[in-house]
Parts: structure tokens; C-alpha cells; sequence
């Protein structure tokens, strides 16, 4: 089970500290009632706020060697997903094809992605950027995760590095 934190282990910034991760299927149903995403016509899958069918579209990051890999973490977010009323589907076409993988991806229109940073890499940033606006592909725009992107940018040791990690 992973740490709530973005940061692995394997990874500067990460705080042993933080809870770990848990599945609570019926808080999650909890959230979604109280959000407005409520099965309207009773099929087991629930519409969104506006009543209106939705889908939710799981797209792993093309990669030949880790294929399988992907392919085995997409199909257990899908079920974890079914299992509170959201449908969710694979996205087949990118774990074929790498151009569009690539297209699909720079569009910023990617619901659920999977993939990885190396560490070498994640340790300065990254992980942040694949998800906030104005960074690598992130269309993320909460205030407290474009300040917490800011304050990686901005570090000058990995001890000030450390500190913005855990806010």
C-alpha cells in the first residue's frame, strides 16, 4: 500500500511520516452522493452532477517494456472505480500506439494517467509537473498544488527541497 505523499521512498522529498493509503469503498460512495454523481436510471453507474452519462477514460503511458505492467495497473483502477458506480474503460488505442499516446497526451486531456518518473528525475520536481497547470502536461489548477510545484521549482538545497515536501 503506498503513502499518501506523491513521493516514493526511492525518492528525496519523501516523508515516511505521512499515513498510508486506504480503499474505503463506502466513504467513496459517501463523497460521490454528496458531490452530485448519483446513479439516476438505476443501472448501477452513476451520471454526473448534470444527470448525464459519463465515462471515465484510464490511459497508461505507451511503453513497450513495461506494457504488461500498465496494462495489469489500469485493469485494477478500473475495477476499484467500477466498484463505486463509475464507469470507467481502457484506453486501447494508446497502449497501441505511441503516436497517439504522445498526441493525447501533450492535449491535456487525459482523465486517469499511468506511467512513471525515474528517480533520478522525481526527486527534482516532476512528480508535480505531470500534474499542475503550466508545467510539463498538467492541467491541475488548485491553488495549494501550483504552490506547492512553485515552491520545488524554487529550492536551492535538498534540505529547503525537503521542507516544501511537507507542506
Amino acid at each position: 500500500v503506498a503513502n499518501v505523499g506523491i513521493i516514493s521512498p526511492a525518492n528525496k522529498g519523501f516523508n515516511a511520516a505521512l499515513p498510508m493509503n486506504q480503499q474505503d469503498v463506502d466513504a467513496a460512495r459517501t463523497i460521490l452522493e454528496e458531490a452530485g454523481y448519483v446513479d439516476v436510471d438505476g443501472d448501477g453507474i452513476r451520471e454526473n452532477p448534470q444527470g448525464e452519462a459519463m465515462s471515465v477514460l484510464v490511459t497508461p503511458q505507451y511503453n513497450a517494456t513495461r506494457s504488461a505492467l500498465y496494462l495489469r495497473i489500469a485493469e485494477i483502477v478500473i475495477q476499484n472505480l467500477q466498484e463505486v458506480g463509475i464507469n470507467a474503460v481502457l484506453d486501447e488505442e494508446s497502449v497501441r500506439n505511441s503516436d497517439h499516446y504522445n498526441e493525447f497526451n501533450k492535449s491535456g486531456m487525459i482523465e486517469i494517467g499511468i506511467g512513471y518518473t525515474s528517480p533520478g528525475v522525481a526527486q527534482f520536481r516532476s512528480a508535480y509537473a505531470y500534474m499542475t497547470a503550466g508545467s510539463l502536461q498538467g492541467t491541475c489548477a488548485l491553488p495549494e498544488l501550483v504552490e506547492a510545484y512553485n515552491a520545488m521549482v524554487g529550492c536551492s538545497s535538498y534540505e529547503e527541497y525537503n521542507e516544501n515536501m511537507a507542506k
